[in-house]
C-alpha cells in the first residue's frame, strides 16, 4: 500500500535531490560573494583550531577512560 504525504511539494523534492537545495525556500544563511573566498594564510587561526581539536580529543579520551576503569 502506497501512502502519499501531501505536505511535501514534489518540485521541492526534485530540487533537493538534484540541486542539493530548494530554491523556493528562503535561505537562512547570508549570500556569499567573491570576497568570502579570498585565501588567507592566517597561521594564528590554524593554531587556534588545532588547539580546540586537541582539547576536544583529550576531553573525550579522559571521559572514555574514566567510564571504563
Amino acid at each position: 500500500m502506497e501512502i502519499h504525504n501531501l505536505s511535501v511539494n514534489p518540485s521541492s523534492l526534485v530540487n533537493i535531490l538534484t540541486l542539493r537545495y530548494d530554491p523556493s525556500i528562503t535561505p537562512n544563511l547570508p549570500k556569499k560573494t567573491w570576497e568570502d573566498f579570498i585565501p588567507t594564510n592566517n597561521l594564528h587561526n590554524s593554531k587556534i583550531i588545532e588547539g580546540l581539536i586537541c582539547d576536544s580529543i583529550e576531553k573525550q579520551l579522559k571521559f572514555f577512560y574514566k567510564n571504563i576503569f
